[in-house]
């Protein structure tokens, strides 16, 4: 039984990550989006680690010609076309998988503990350019809490200054019931720390803040309400009580998306927060990601493991775009993993079972399969 975490498009090849503790083995391979036939296959993480690749999932990051692995505090750089081995880079500090990026800059972080303490009591942000992989430190959290956490860190240029805006916070209480955090942003072009915001509510439930999201000037997160922060100053500019967004949020056309737990696609106005939709879609709640191309969403709507209902919302109306079965179900039990992709050129949709690499063009109805 295989997984396959991750799928992405590169140039014109579908790129995943797959492991199978039955066997075992991890690896990465490069598919031809448009024949489905194997490009390249690339293990050096496996071949030079082994077990390690089993402990912690791989994050990946694509910009140009250049796909970046990072795993525990390994990373390497590999050329997209061919599979080849750019770079590699071995820190002696960074212990996490995490990583984002923006064109070709990659940041991640590492914690760190004061002297005789047992607890957490830093996180160093970082930062490297994609094409050497060297890992730099940026600055520094240092806890106020127990329990300490940090979400993933956003990188991004806005009229012409980067920035770097992280979510960390933590709790006193030694069953983190009540959680207090902090949106920070800090001005890598100028090497300092712009603002922290302190009006994230403090919670009386285990219930962690999503994000940050960037749009046009605005920092999104959503925790038990969703808020919206104007990058200039930290103000926080509105907020939207809702359960907690069941999905990541996506932000498209200045509207911002988002299901809730109530089976709904909800659409906020990016600049005022103003309903822009309200859409009931059954068994919303089990969604895999949400997905925009070419002035399309898409929502995977899982119907059972087997089937997934692709929903198209446009002008505040959604109607089912097509539905999709597991083709092998039947005959060896091989349901849909969890993401997939959308070729914005061709609308064809990118899924695995477990064992396949599927392709299903929506307007033709057509099937294309690929053994791994």
């Amino acid at each position: 039984y295989m997984f396959h975490k991750d799928i992405l498009l590169a140039q014109d090849n579908v790129i995943l990550t797959h492991n199978s503790f039955d066997v075992p083995e991890w690896w990465i391979a490069a598919y031809d989006k448009n024949t489905l036939e194997k490009v390249w296959h690339w293990q050096d993480i496996y071949d030079e680690h082994g077990e390690l690749c089993f402990f912690s999932s791989p994050k990946l990051y694509h910009h140009g010609n250049v796909l970046v692995v990072k795993l525990s505090n390994l990373s390497y750089g590999i050329d997209v076309n061919t599979g080849e081995t750019l770079w590699k880079q071995k820190s002696e500090r960074s212990q996490n998988s995490v990583m984002s990026g923006c064109q070709d800059k990659i940041i991640s972080f590492y914690r760190s503990k004061k002297e005789g303490s047992k607890l957490d009591s830093f996180a160093t942000i970082q930062i490297a350019s994609m094409h050497d992989g060297e890992w730099s430190d940026v600055f520094v959290i240092e806890s106020e809490y127990i329990k300490f956490g940090i979400n993933i860190p956003v990188i991004f240029e806005w009229m012409g200054i980067w920035y770097i805006a992280v979510i960390a916070g933590g709790s006193n209480d030694s069953y983190a019931a009540s959680i207090r955090e902090k949106l920070y942003l800090y001005n890598l072009t100028e090497n300092r720390l712009e603002w922290k915001s302190e009006t994230l509510p403090l919670t009386e439930r285990n219930l962690r803040a999503m994000g940050p999201y960037f749009k046009n000037g605005k920092l999104i997160v959503s925790k038990d309400a969703i808020f919206s922060y104007d990058l200039k100053d930290g103000t926080l500019i509105w907020s939207k009580a809702y359960d907690k967004a069941w999905s990541s949020l996506v932000i498209d056309d200045d509207v911002l998306y988002f299901s809730d737990r109530n089976d709904f696609l909800i659409g906020l106005d990016l600049y005022s927060g103003a309903l822009h939709c309200k859409i009931n879609i059954p068994n919303l709640k089990e969604t895999v990601p949400i997905i925009i191309q070419n002035e399309s969403l898409y929502l995977g709507a899982r119907n059972t493991d087997i089937a997934r209902s692709l929903l198209k919302v446009s002008e505040g109306k959604c109607h089912v775009e097509a539905e999709i079965v597991s083709p092998f179900y039947e005959r060896d039990g091989h349901a849909f993993e969890e993401n997939y992709v959308v070729d914005p050129e061709t609308g064809i949709i990118y899924i695995c079972d477990h064992y396949r690499l599927l392709a299903f063009d929506l307007d033709s109805e057509g099937i294309d399969v690929e053994g791994l």
